[in-house]
């Protein structure tokens, strides 16, 4: 993917997710294992999981193919950042 579509593809998606899962993503973003996120919030290994599998969804529906979470998804908002309107809600660094 070339810069542009890149931020972009990251910009729809951040669109498309619900608040928990914009949660999920920005502590993946800062390195946090599943088990942490679920800890930090006070949710279950299984719930943080399924919302993986969600944001996962919804940027396979947008691409058109699916995507991995650590593989596509991470690397993908690692070289975008986070839509400005949101760095101050879900800071990205850790």
């Amino acid at each position: 993917m070339l810069v542009n579509q890149s931020y972009q593809f990251s910009q729809k998606l951040w669109a498309m997710l619900t608040p928990t899962e914009r949660k999920i993503l920005v502590c993946a973003l800062k390195a946090y294992r599943d088990q942490e996120i679920a800890d930090l919030l006070c949710c279950s290994l299984h719930t943080v999981r399924s919302h993986i599998r969600n944001i996962c969804g919804k940027a396979g529906e947008l691409y058109g193919h699916p995507r991995e979470f650590r593989r596509h998804i991470l690397p993908l908002f690692w070289q975008t950042g986070l839509p400005e309107s949101d760095t101050l809600l879900y800071p990205a660094s850790r």
